[in-house]
């Protein structure tokens, strides 16, 4: 699990006010009054956001993207001069 699906997780599992589970960096706190124990967390709007989000990146990574990349046309490069910019346009195509 990444860490941004673990945040969610967490927050989704959430007991406590999200400020007093942020104190937790500066002082310690008891878990079990912070987060519900996994999968008995309340049904809320947030979590139900949450499955889906879960479930719309699982189907995401199935499926194969075929996605075309093409070599850059042109790339240009800007340098500084006295006397204004000059540009310098490198190509792989020449």
């Amino acid at each position: 699990m990444s860490l941004r699906n673990q945040v969610l997780y967490a927050i989704a599992r959430a007991r406590a006010h999200k400020l007093y589970i942020l104190s937790a960096l500066l002082r310690p706190i008891e878990i079990e009054k912070a987060l519900y124990p996994p999968g008995e967390e309340p049904d809320s709007e947030f979590k139900q956001a949450y499955l889906c989000y879960v479930a719309d990146m699982e189907e995401r990574l199935k499926r194969p993207e075929n996605i075309e990349l093409y070599l850059p046309g042109h790339i240009l490069h800007f340098v500084k001069s006295k006397i204004g910019r000059i540009i310098r346009s490198l190509s792989y195509l020449d």
